[in-house]
């Protein structure tokens, strides 16, 4: 699972009665390495490198995988690699585009993020990702995992987020016979209707 265990704690303990579980911390957050260490710059394809190269030290062939928001662009990432060593995925408020609104967003995020502390930042999205009520835990924990990271990890992870559509751009060519599950919520307002056109055209 290319997924931390703060995200998951609820269901790990259920995941372990069926599955031997991984867990894994992608760069730039919990103790894997800092961005800036990829000497040639940092991708979704090297973090998704990273994870099979995890698989490949645990002996591991195939995998089950669940990934949330982030995590759903690596996982494309590795439909796209390396199908042959995925055995289904569980998509969680995927990210496959951004509309209008969201360009807009990550345009304003990107004049300002020089001069402003990230964390700034990230509060403003969460607050615009989950507004109401009762996101206010997913909220609260969305923002306390960002705090973890430093500024210069965010920054990066930041950048990516003019990929994201070619993360996701072969992942049918690639494995079309591979189980994916998509879940989002009703409310996800960001990202739920640009999954659905995709998903129609399927």
């Amino acid at each position: 699972m290319a997924v931390t265990q703060t995200f998951f704690y609820k269901q790990l303990k259920h995941y372990k009665r069926q599955f031997n579980v991984v867990t894994i911390e992608l760069p730039g957050h919990g103790n894997s390495p800092d961005i800036n260490t990829y000497k040639n710059g940092f991708t979704s394809e090297i973090a998704a490198s990273e994870v099979i190269e995890t698989l490949d030290f645990l002996k591991i062939g195939q995998a089950h995988f669940v990934g949330v928001s982030l995590g759903t662009i690596i996982i494309h990432e590795i439909l796209q690699t390396a199908p042959e060593r995925v055995q289904s995925t569980v998509l969680a408020g995927t990210v496959t585009r951004f509309s209008l609104f969201s360009k807009m967003l990550l345009q304003v995020g990107n004049m300002v993020k020089g001069f402003t502390p990230y964390m700034w930042i990230y509060r403003l999205f969460a607050r615009i990702m989950m507004p109401k009520l009762n996101h206010k835990e997913s909220r609260l924990t969305f923002v306390r995992e960002a705090v973890k990271m430093h500024r210069k990890n965010f920054l990066g992870w930041y950048s990516l987020c003019y990929t994201i559509e070619q993360s996701y751009q072969k992942v049918q060519k690639m494995a079309p016979h591979i189980p994916k599950l998509y879940i989002s919520g009703s409310e996800d307002h960001l990202f739920i209707h640009p999954l659905k056109k995709i998903l129609n055209k399927m």
